[in-house]
């Protein structure tokens, strides 16, 4: 099954409880969608919906997602100040993901401003 079918079966289930982390880059284009907490840039939520989840489907043109959406499952979070590149197990693409086979994605993440190296969560 490929991609695109599994996310239409699943009705945006990620964008539901939504943390989407921002670059730079991406909060100034979005700039009044964004919220910072502690320092990290996130999209806003209208409950615990992302701003932009329509009435099926994100309203954003997939050129216009932020990088953390168009690589959901993979997801980044902080652990002492490093950046952790992990898979979220409640998404059904996630059986389909193989971070070590997932290097462009990563690597296009890195070049698109995050600074710092990464790591591969160990249960991945």
């Amino acid at each position: 099954m490929e991609k695109k079918n599994i996310c239409e079966s699943c009705h945006e289930k990620c964008c539901v409880i939504s943390y989407v982390q921002l670059t730079k880059e991406e909060a100034e284009k979005l700039k009044d969608n964004v919220v910072e907490v502690n320092g990290i840039l996130f999209l806003k939520n209208v409950g615990s919906k992302c701003i932009f989840l329509g009435k099926e489907k994100c309203t954003l043109s997939y050129e216009d997602r932020p990088l953390s959406c168009k690589l959901y499952p993979i997801g980044f979070t902080l652990e002492n100040g490093k950046p952790v590149v992990s898979v979220d197990k409640n998404c059904p693409l996630s059986k389909h993901i193989n971070l070590k086979k997932e290097n462009s994605l990563i690597q296009e993440a890195i070049e698109s401003g995050l600074d710092q190296d990464i790591a591969i969560s160990e249960d991945d």
